[in-house]
C-alpha cells in the first residue's frame, strides 16, 4: 500500500507525463482542446505540489511539538531495559561498580540522581558490549536450577511492556526518527522477545537436560549481549541514554 507521500509523487509524475503527451500530440491536432487540457493539468500539478508542502510542513511542526518527549521516553526505556538486565541477569560485582565510581569522580558526569545513574549504566553498557560474551549472574543461574513461575511472570510481563513500547515507536514514528535509532530499536525488540521466550520455556517446562540448559543459557547470553551492544552504539551516537 502506497504511503501518502508516495501517492502524491506517483500522481505528479502521471500528470507531468500527461502534460508532455498533450503538448506533443494533442495540441498540434486540436489546439483549443489541447491547451485547455494543458492548463488544467499544470494547475493540478501546482495544486498537488502545494498540498504536499502543506502536509510536510504540518507533519514537521507536529513532530517538533512531540519529538523531544518521544526521545525522552525512548531514552528512559533503554535505560530501564539495561537496568533490569543488569539487575537480574548480569549482576555487576561491587568491585566493578567501585571502579566505575572512581572513574567518574572529578568529572562533569558525577551529577546527582538519575544523571549519575545513567553515567554508571553507560559505562557498564560499554564494558559488557566490549566483551566477546557476557557471564550470567547468580540470580538467573539460581532460576535455571529452580525455576520460579512468579519470578518468570514478573520478568516476562516487564520485558513484554518494553517490547510493546518499542513496537509502538517503530509503527508510529519510524518516519521521524533517525534510521540508526530505528534499526537498533528493532534489534533490541527482537532480543527482548528471545529473552521472554527463554524465560517462558524454562518456567513452564523446566530444564530437561544439561544440553537444554546449555542451549537456553547460550540463547539468553547472546540476546543480552546483543542488547548491550545496540545500546552502546546508540550511546556513542548520542541516541541512547548516555548523559551529554
Amino acid at each position: 500500500m502506497l504511503s501518502e507521500k508516495s501517492y502524491w509523487f506517483v500522481l505528479i509524475v502521471g500528470l507531468c507525463t500527461f502534460i508532455v503527451i498533450d503538448y506533443l500530440w494533442i495540441v498540434p491536432i486540436h489546439e483549443g482542446f489541447g491547451v485547455n487540457l494543458l492548463t488544467d493539468a499544470i494547475f493540478m500539478v501546482f495544486t498537488i505540489v502545494f498540498l504536499t508542502w502543506v502536509i510536510s510542513f504540518r507533519e514537521a511542526r507536529k513532530w517538533r511539538i512531540v519529538g523531544s518527549k518521544i526521545r525522552e521516553r525512548i531514552e528512559y526505556r533503554l535505560f530501564k531495559i539495561f537496568s533490569d538486565i543488569s539487575a537480574y541477569f548480569l549482576e555487576p560485582t561491587p568491585q566493578m561498580l567501585n571502579d566505575l565510581e572512581k572513574g567518574l569522580q572529578g568529572t562533569d558526569r558525577m551529577d546527582e540522581g538519575i544523571e549519575r545513574e545513567k553515567a554508571i549504566a553507560s559505562s557498564l553498557v560499554k564494558y559488557y558490549a566490549s566483551k566477546e560474551t557476557v557471564e550470567l549472574g547468580e540470580f538467573v543461574k539460581a532460576f535455571f536450577e529452580q525455576p520460579n513461575k512468579d519470578v518468570a511472570t514478573y520478568l516476562i510481563e516487564s520485558f513484554k511492556r518494553e517490547s510493546d513500547f518499542l513496537e509502538h515507536i517503530v509503527s508510529e514514528y519510524s518516519g521521524f526518527l533517525p534510521p540508526d535509532l530505528m534499526n537498533s530499536i528493532m534489534e533490541i525488540e527482537d532480543c527482548l522477545d528471545e529473552v521472554i521466550n527463554v524465560l517462558w520455556v524454562i518456567s513452564m517446562l523446566g530444564v530437561q537436560s544439561p544440553i537444554d540448559k546449555k542451549r537456553s543459557e547460550s540463547e539468553l547470553q547472546s540476546s543480552i549481549h546483543k542488547i548491550t551492544k545496540e545500546i552502546d552504539q546508540l550511546n556513542e551516537m548520542r541516541l541512547g541514554f548516555s548523559p551529554t
